[in-house]
């Protein structure tokens, strides 16, 4: 913790390189910010250097707790944050000044790598915006003419996929350009887990015996707990949760089995909804019960 190293001796320029050229500072955007856990990678008995810029909109304090290793020393401005050295994990505060702020934390990893650094108050959460990734707003601390062309590609990349008419519109181009929204029939079939599982043959062949209609163990799982089942089931509490339990019934019964719920259906559902903490939930429960009755699997 005494030995002294590049990084911590004068302020943080992120283009140097240490050791001989062999180490040099990289961009980690798998470490979000305010995350309640990371692993440092590197070898045991080592320092890691972790620095990053905030921006705050006034002078104000933020208290954070944080997790380093075996231990740690904080530089909030290249002036030392107590208490120092961090020994493990402990409560930091941190003096912002208006604007950009510069962070460096010396990580010591002997027997642990783990390391995280979470806000404390509530103001502090409120102002942190975890939406938007932290390369993007590294990038938004610095003036807009000092960006490169790669980093005003980055930029304009994210504000387009972002915005929600744009991908919108580009998943409507896209598909105006492969008609699939139009061809009965296709070269080549879509594939997937789902239709693979209940026996979509390859087209390879004319013969319809290259369809196997025999039910397996597989297909079972699928309609049990399968990701394309849980998804549209999960889905189906936006269409029904907005409507009371009748109407509900009605519509489920009907798109399920083509006919009205009976009197004991009915019963038997609306005491299952009624002794559900959450009635969302209890849809969500209903629709996946239907779905793997043998009536439905019948009909469908």
């Amino acid at each position: 913790m005494k030995q002294t190293f590049g990084p911590e001796k004068h302020a943080v320029d992120l283009s140097e390189v240490f050791d001989n050229g062999q180490r040099p500072w990289r961009q980690r955007l798998e470490y979000a910010d305010g995350s309640n856990k990371i692993t440092l990678d590197g070898v045991k008995n080592a320092v890691n250097y972790l620095y990053c810029r905030i921006h705050s909109q006034e002078d104000r304090t933020a208290d954070f707790q944080i997790l380093a290793g075996n231990g740690a020393l904080v530089w909030l401005n290249e002036d030392p944050v107590k208490p120092s050295p961090l020994k493990g994990s402990g409560l930091i505060t941190l003096k912002l000044k208006s604007g950009e702020n510069h962070l460096l934390i010396k990580v010591i990893t002997r027997s642990s790598s783990e390391f995280s650094l979470v806000p404390k108050n509530d103001k502090v959460k409120k102002l942190r915006k975890p939406e938007l990734p932290g390369h993007i707003a590294e990038l938004l601390t610095s003036p807009a003419n000092a960006w490169t062309e790669v980093q005003r590609k980055v930029i304009g990349e994210y504000y387009l996929g972002a915005d929600g008419n744009y991908r919108k519109l580009r998943d409507e181009i896209e598909k105006l350009q492969s008609r699939s929204e139009y061809a009965t029939q296709r070269a080549v079939p879509q594939t997937s887990a789902f239709m693979a599982t209940f026996g979509q043959p390859q087209r390879q062949t004319a013969c319809t015996c290259e369809r196997s209609s025999s039910p397996t163990l597989l297909q079972a799982l699928e309609l049990l707990n399968g990701n394309t089942v849980a998804g549209m089931i999960g889905a189906s509490s936006n269409t029904y949760a907005k409507l009371d339990d009748d109407k509900f019934l009605d519509e489920l019964y009907l798109s399920a089995f083509s006919r009205l719920p009976t009197e004991h259906d009915r019963a038997a559902a609306k005491k299952s909804i009624e002794h559900s903490a959450n009635r969302t939930d209890a849809i969500v429960d209903l629709v996946w019960a239907i779905v793997n009755t043998r009536e439905f699997l019948f009909q469908h």
